[in-house]
């Protein structure tokens, strides 16, 4: 187990508002695309039909979007504060936001009800009583073991 990072909470809010800085460039980036009529996807990609049926989510969108400044805040915190590869992937992981402007970016922990003990749920929460978020559709996974980049 690793020792606590100790970031205070205004580091981790500053970060947190670098990364969605970033995640609001992409998003300016794709209006401008999209205004100038510029394609990026191969129309003869099956992924190109497919969403052409199957439009993302608003909430899916919203998951991305906020994964997305999580990560940006992650490598501004990793490279500001020149954190091991151990330190990024799993120090960071135990930081809580709770404490700032972004706590609605969390996942909430869905209540169980007693129907839950004998049927599923279509997003597979409470299939786990003890634990109800894991298997649930729509969550971060948790790593085993660390990865191994060349970074």
């Amino acid at each position: 187990e690793l020792p606590p990072l100790g970031f205070s909470d205004i580091i981790v809010q500053e970060a947190l508002k670098l990364g969605i800085l970033e995640v609001q460039k992409i998003e300016l980036l794709e209006e401008e695309l999209q205004r100038r009529d510029i394609e990026l996807t191969n129309v003869r990609d099956p992924a190109y039909h497919h969403l052409q049926f199957f439009r993302t989510s608003p909430l899916a969108l919203d998951l991305n979007n906020a994964a997305l400044a999580h990560v940006h805040a992650s490598e501004e915190l990793r490279d500001n504060f020149r954190l091991s590869s151990l330190q990024a992937g799993y120090g960071l992981q135990q930081i809580n936001v709770a404490n700032t402007n972004f706590a609605n970016t969390c996942q909430v922990n869905p209540v169980c009800q007693e129907t839950d003990v004998y049927y599923r749920r279509i997003d597979g929460a409470c299939n786990n009583l003890n634990n109800p978020i894991i298997g649930q559709a729509r969550t971060t996974f948790q790593r085993l073991r660390p990865p191994q980049y060349s970074d």
